[in-house]
């Protein structure tokens, strides 16, 4: 692998397929998620993360991206809460798991269209403690940052409605950085 061409790069990612974890559960929005990929996708189970891609490469080897970057997904921050709080140790398991391989993760926490709610979204419900958890802003708002720390975790808010637009850019751009630094040498 390696020392690619932009136009090796440009059609080694348009192999690329998005892969989500079986246990994310078939809802009405995994539903809209999936339908928003403009890849194909394919349901497998996950070391860690919800989503993640692979691609094929010059030579017909496939490169399986899991093991390097993978998105997981929260449907809202009472979700995020709980992670945080009553199943921190599992939460923890998997993140651990990610440090261990060098991987990058991206914990995605969803929120409504704020046109149809009144509610704080995003960071003004983190720094407003205006959620329904009893998580403690300040403990929450300090999991994250730390986690972003500890974990090489890029964190993320995102109207659920456009959830699988960003997943699916956060892969592709996330894939393509991969194959251009292996053109460099790194």
């Amino acid at each position: 692998m390696g020392n690619y061409t932009e136009l090796e790069i440009n059609e080694i990612m348009k192999t690329m397929v998005v892969l989500v974890d079986t246990r994310e559960q078939p809802t009405p929005r995994y539903y809209h998620r999936i339908r928003q990929f403009q890849f194909p996708y394919r349901r497998q189970k996950l070391e860690f993360g919800d989503y993640s891609c692979e691609c094929t490469l010059p030579g017909g080897d496939v490169l399986d991206f899991s093991s390097h970057v993978s998105v997981e997904r929260k449907q809202d921050i009472e979700e995020l809460c709980m992670c945080f709080g009553t199943q921190r140790k599992r939460f923890e398991k998997e993140f651990e798991w990610a440090r261990q391989r060098e991987a990058r993760l991206y914990l995605l926490t969803e929120h409504p269209d704020p046109k149809e709610t009144r509610n704080d979204v995003g960071w003004s419900q983190v720094f407003n403690g205006s959620y329904d958890s009893r998580l403690p802003s300040k403990s929450l708002l300090a999991s994250i940052l730390a986690w972003g720390a500890r974990y090489n975790m890029v964190f993320q808010f995102a109207c659920w409605k456009y959830s699988g637009q960003l997943i699916e850019n956060i892969l592709y751009r996330e894939l393509k950085e991969y194959l251009r630094n292996q053109e460099a040498g790194d």
